[in-house]
């Protein structure tokens, strides 16, 4: 639990003077509470809510408190709860049973504070110890599939062209002296395609790079939409006109409050992406546009698309997509899942809509300035 909130707990006593006692106890900055006296009650609680522990008495009408431990273990939402009965009873027999079906921990009635208080810090202190331990186990899991997808895409995606590169050029040297000028150009034309996609593949990576290991500082400013927009797509102009793919710029007067570098190269990629996988003679669209408190910028294409299968991974660093452009552009899937990251490092929204043949469009919706644009207008 976050430091100072207080922890959840709930209580399922058939005697009210119980669970009155119980709230009495309870100091109430440190702890929430709150008392049912049936299972069924209880049963519904704790899937609507969330609790960090449960008091349960023993000796219950209907199902007794051994049962209803059993089938908060059987399901998942529960499973994890701490379960501490509360009971009058003394024999082995119980106290073994209550532990068989779940329990961590048994206070006896009449309730003595001080010792209901220091069961419950300790096993409140356990949950959150290892609750702790598996955000952390969590975290170096998704750190070490960064490692192995950064690693990858050295290994495959930069060697390849690098060897596509060097093969164009010994290809040269080996028949220089029997190749005229156009097979020349040709071939010098192929290197720097190859020399391009290799760059903007860098660019992905160290990117990349900077957000896994904590050294990019954003610097949120309010500023017109447009600037950041001829930003990403100058660089990539000539690559649209090679490839014979129109770019229709539908641009409007809004301002966003956001960090130049980061929404630079979500545009970047996300236009790279459109440029890979649209046929040459195809067409990318480009417009923004105001949606609530936001400005949306919607990037289409007349592309291959997206298949259904696919598009609820596009931005899950375990999916390992990465399928090569209509030109067999290389790529390494991790385009869209810097996206994702620096979309929301900018408090924004990032999503996809496709038809497989058809194309696709990407939305990036930042938080919009509205009032700076007005002013600027006048």
């Amino acid at each position: 639990m976050p430091s100072g909130v207080p922890h959840r707990i709930l209580a399922i006593d058939d005697i009210p003077s119980n669970l009155l006692v119980l709230q009495a106890i309870l100091p109430r900055e440190e702890f929430s509470f709150l008392g049912v006296s049936g299972a069924e009650e209880a049963f519904q609680l704790l899937n609507e809510r969330d609790f960090d522990l449960v008091l349960l008495d023993v000796l219950l009408p209907g199902l007794d408190g051994y049962s209803i431990a059993r089938r908060l273990k059987e399901n998942p939402k529960t499973a994890s709860l701490p379960l501490i009965f509360l009971t009058a009873l003394s024999d082995e027999n119980e106290v073994v049973k209550g532990f068989e079906s779940g329990g961590v921990d048994f206070v006896s009635k009449p309730f003595r504070k001080t010792e209901l208080l220091l069961r419950l810090r300790t096993h409140l202190a356990l949950k959150d110890r290892n609750e702790a331990l598996e955000q952390a186990a969590a975290e170096l899991r998704q750190a070490n599939q960064a490692r192995d997808r950064f690693f990858s895409v050295l290994a495959h995606d930069l060697k390849n062209p690098f060897s596509g590169i060097l093969s164009l050029v010994q290809e040269v040297l080996l028949q220089f002296d029997h190749i005229d000028r156009k097979e020349i150009h040709e071939t010098l034309m192929a290197v720097g395609q190859t020399a391009q996609n290799v760059t903007r593949l860098l660019e992905t990576l160290l990117d990349w790079g900077r957000s896994q290991t904590g050294n990019l500082q954003l610097d949120p400013q309010v500023q017109p939409i447009q600037y950041l927009v001829d930003e990403a797509l100058e660089p990539l102009e000539e690559s649209f006109h090679r490839k014979g793919i129109s770019v229709v710029h539908r641009p409007g007067p809004f301002w966003v409050r956001a960090d130049r570098y980061t929404v630079v190269a979500i545009l970047r990629n996300l236009l790279s992406n459109a440029l890979k996988f649209t046929h040459p003679g195809g067409r990318v669209t480009l417009e923004v546009q105001r949606r609530l408190a936001a400005v949306e910028i919607a990037i289409g294409d007349t592309g291959v698309g997206i298949p259904p299968s696919r598009l609820a991974q596009l931005f899950r660093l375990d999916s390992k997509i990465s399928t090569p452009g209509t030109d067999r552009e290389p790529g390494t899937g991790l385009g869209l899942l810097l996206c994702s990251e620096f979309t929301q490092k900018n408090h924004g929204t990032l999503r996809a809509e496709s038809h497989a043949g058809r194309g696709t469009t990407f939305f990036l919706a930042l938080p919009g300035e509205f009032e700076a644009a007005s002013i600027a207008r006048t």
